[in-house]
């Protein structure tokens, strides 16, 4: 029985010289195949994490946007508080000032 020994590539004598005598990595194809796979991964991340970071910024400015709302609608609310103590204290002088008068004219 012959046992199935994986079989090395062969490869010719100067491959090796030339790539690192030209400054580049050396890869076979299943490496460079793999590599290309992880670019495309990266490319693919990125641009994720682009449109994640511009869903960011529109939930914050719709964030921004209602905190504002918000503060317009308490300060109209608390002007109108406002509004409605003064005009009551007025109420309260003037019906004061009525029954005041009320009992003078009965002492007499």
């Amino acid at each position: 029985m012959k046992e199935n020994k994986p079989t090395k590539k062969a490869e010719l004598p100067g491959d090796d010289l030339k790539c690192k005598a030209e400054g580049e990595l050396c890869f076979d194809n299943d490496e460079k195949n793999s590599i290309r796979v992880l670019e495309r991964a990266l490319e693919e991340e990125h641009a994720a994490r682009a449109t994640l970071y511009l869903e960011l910024g529109k939930e914050r400015s719709a964030a921004a946007n209602a905190a504002d709302e918000a503060m317009t609608m308490i300060l109209c609310l608390q002007e109108e508080k406002a509004s409605i103590e003064t005009e009551a204290k007025m109420n309260f002088k003037r019906k004061s000032w009525y029954h005041l008068t009320i009992i003078l004219y009965l002492i007499k």
